[in-house]
């Protein structure tokens, strides 16, 4: 659009110029003639007679055969061409078109000038929105809740064996809302199992269970305070592998794996209950991957890129 109007005033002033320079009209030799074409004929000279060709007035019969056997010969002309000069209408014509050339012009300056307005006040409207929403998550995200998870072990005052490995490990879980408003919790889901040292058979992307299922009954979670699983929030490692496989994990050839999802929504939104929503909105998550370090009894991070990520 911004090219539109320098475009027409180039083909315009191109029109202008080929109108104020008609090409010559054409004429034919006999219009030529008539309006001051002087066309000049070679004259024909009149034949001399000799002593032999009898009386003098009277053409011989050789004469008679060169003009039987010559038709007449073909007239050479000179055409001089003359243009008209440029008449009162075409001149009227001309200054008519550029009247309404100029008049296109300034309609197409106007065009876009207003196209130019139009867009910028576009842009304008379009940061400003964008603004308005950064401002806004920017002050959800500093009020939102964040659910942070706490795994804790039952300690080293267990049996050990010769290498100074505990023989049994429990172990609980927990998650604090670290953020200033409430939290609903609307989803769990938790895994703990034996896996190869180098992740080789652990799912990328995770691959959670429960997916798009909702609590029959969620809980609230105030700011500062714990949310515990109900049914599962302490666990004694050994009831969860085999016997094979915990040797193994106690003597780091594999390693005993805690992972899965949190799944909850802030009440700044709406501050009613998931269930009596239409529309869920916004749901954040707290996804968790952790091993168990036989050396330091305690649980590391571990896992594939996603595995561990707050949202």
């Amino acid at each position: 659009m911004r090219l539109l109007f320098p475009l027409s005033v180039v083909f315009l002033c191109g029109l202008c110029i080929s109108q104020t320079n008609p090409s010559p009209d054409k004429h034919d030799k006999s219009a030529n003639t008539q309006s001051g074409v002087s066309t000049n004929k070679p004259q024909q000279k009149s034949p001399v007679s000799s002593p032999s060709d009898g009386p003098v007035g009277q053409p011989s019969t050789n004469s008679r055969q060169t003009q039987e056997q010559n038709p007449t010969e073909k007239a050479v002309y000179r055409v001089n061409v003359i243009s008209e000069p440029t008449s009162g209408w075409t001149k009227a014509y001309v200054f008519i078109t550029a009247l309404l050339g100029l008049a296109g012009l300034g309609t197409l300056y106007i065009l876009w000038r207003q196209a130019n307005v139009a867009q910028d006040a576009a842009n304008a409207a379009r940061d400003a929105a964008t603004a308005a929403k950064n401002s806004s998550e920017a002050i959800v995200n500093s009020e939102r809740p964040w659910l942070f998870i706490t795994i804790s072990t039952a300690g080293s005052s267990g049996a050990l064996d010769q290498n100074g490995v505990l023989q049994h490990l429990t172990f609980s879980v927990k998650f604090r809302n670290c953020g200033k408003t409430p939290a609903e919790v609307i989803g769990f889901d938790q895994h703990l199992d034996c896996r190869e040292n180098d992740m080789s058979n652990l799912p990328f992307p995770p691959k959670y269970g429960l997916e798009g299922h909702v609590m029959a009954h969620t809980r609230m979670v105030p700011s500062g305070e714990v949310w515990r699983d109900i049914g599962e929030d302490s666990f004694l490692a050994e009831q969860y592998v085999l016997d094979t496989q915990w040797n193994d994990i106690r003597s780091s050839r594999k390693r005993l794996v805690y992972w899965g999802r949190l799944q909850y929504r802030d009440l700044i939104r709406e501050s009613k209950s998931i269930h009596e929503l239409k529309d869920i909105g916004l749901i954040h998550e707290t996804c968790f991957c952790y091993f168990w370090s036989p050396a330091r009894n305690e649980f590391l991070v571990w896992g594939h890129f996603g595995y561990n990520k707050h949202t």
